[in-house]
């Protein structure tokens, strides 16, 4: 397993992280789980699954039992009472940052092996008539936009047309993207997911991303994990100090202020890579400029500093630094 993959395995084991993203997927069928309420389970126990396959062996090749492991990324499970009942369910979350064509049928297998391992732990017959644990099943896909793929095992398959279709088994994928979340309150959820959503969202807009964060209490003390989960799966490259255990991305000016710098340098470099002439280079960095001051100034950032990025970025005199600020304000 990637680095990658095992940073976001890890961040979403943790229950408030967790609690959220099963809430928001199953919300509007009134099921709301507290993370108090939920144990840890070992994924990779409950989906190893045995099998005949071919280990390679110094004096040759023999067929011998192995194990394959199909694993959620968490699986958890939380019990209930309802109906004067003690029922159980087994929920498990699987975060996807790339299309995977044949996802339905992996979280189908997840399902099968789970309730596989449910009857071996409590060691059921066939004559037993205690029940199964119900699952449920979260694709987080970690990228901006919607869902590339297929959401059901039908999708996948030919199948004849009539009647006759109705009775064939399908299975349909439960999937959250991070665009969903993104588009609810930050302070809403008990963890951080909220700022990692809208920072991949708009991980290319750091202005618009800067004003959503700037209204939200949990950007001004991200957790270190969270940072990191956000430097992952974006390209916003957020510092953390060795001795900081929080950070305020709100008020990180200099990171703000550096990636308004990027995108003004990016565009004069387009526009006089474009060009290829003096003249085009020219235009190009003008080009550079304004969109810089203009990425600044909506981010409140002072006369003086700008003035000040400017001389160091585009190496201009002070003079002329305040007079490019200046013929914006006109």
């Amino acid at each position: 397993m990637a680095d990658k993959d095992l940073s976001l395995k890890e961040y979403l084991a943790d229950a408030s992280v967790f609690a959220d993203i099963i809430n928001l997927a199953f919300s509007r069928y009134h099921f709301v789980i507290d993370p108090k309420d939920l144990r840890e389970m070992d994924s990779v126990q409950v989906m190893a699954t045995p099998l005949k396959q071919p280990v390679a062996r110094e004096g040759g090749g023999k067929k011998t039992v192995g194990y394959r492991q199909r694993t959620h990324d968490v699986l958890k499970n939380i019990v209930f009472v309802e109906d004067g009942k003690q029922k159980e369910m087994l929920l498990g979350i699987e975060g996807q940052s790339k299309r995977s064509r044949f996802m339905p049928l992996r979280m189908w297998q997840y399902e099968d092996h789970a309730m596989a391992w449910a009857m071996r732990r409590r060691g059921m017959r066939k004559r037993d008539k205690h029940p199964l644990p119900g699952i449920l099943n979260v694709v987080l896909y970690m990228l901006p936009g919607k869902w590339p793929g297929a959401t059901r095992l039908s999708d996948l398959q030919q199948r004849p047309k009539g009647r006759i279709a109705t009775r064939m088994n399908d299975v349909r994928m439960n999937v959250l993207t991070v665009e969903e979340i993104s588009r609810h309150d930050i302070d809403s959820f008990f963890s951080e997911i909220g700022v990692v959503a809208n920072a991949i969202v708009y991980a290319d807009n750091p202005q618009k991303l800067w004003r959503i964060l700037a209204k939200s209490k949990k950007a001004k003390k991200l957790s270190v994990q969270t940072v990191g989960i956000i430097n992952e799966y974006t390209n916003l490259g957020m510092e953390v100090k060795e001795d900081e255990e929080h950070v305020n991305m709100c008020n990180a000016k200099e990171f703000w202020m550096k990636e308004g710098e990027k995108k003004g340098e990016k565009k004069g470099e387009s526009k006089g890579e474009k060009k290829g002439m003096k003249k085009g280079i020219k235009q190009g960095i003008q080009k550079g400029i304004d969109a810089m001051i203009a990425s600044l100034q909506e981010m409140n950032i002072t006369f003086e500093e700008i003035v000040g990025q400017l001389q160091k970025r585009f190496q201009l005199s002070r003079r002329e630094a305040m007079r490019q600020v200046q013929k914006t304000m006109v």
